[in-house]
């Protein structure tokens, strides 16, 4: 459990809200629910690597999250795959 952590943006997906090399903070949901619009770090499937997306849709217990950038594919993810909601960029 953390109560803020530090990640550093890798990829492209969220141009041009946030470039590759930048860093983000953010906090688990702890007082909150996730909702559309948040910005989260997430995983997707068993895998460890974490994302920067931007929820854009809540349905059935899943949240639809996509990057800002045009090119970025949506996909889904569970409540267990969000590992915190970005607060500070």
């Amino acid at each position: 459990m953390f109560p803020v952590r530090r990640f550093k943006v890798v990829e492209r997906s969220m141009e041009p809200t946030l470039k590759t090399g930048d860093y983000v903070l953010a906090r688990q949901y702890l007082f909150e629910t996730p909702k559309e619009g948040d910005v989260i770090i997430c995983r997707q499937g068993k895998g460890r690597k974490n994302f920067v997306k931007r929820i854009i849709k809540q349905e059935n217990g899943k949240y639809l999250v996509r990057g800002d950038n045009p090119r970025s594919a949506e996909f889904g993810v569970t409540r267990k795959g969000i590992v915190g909601k970005v607060f500070a960029w």
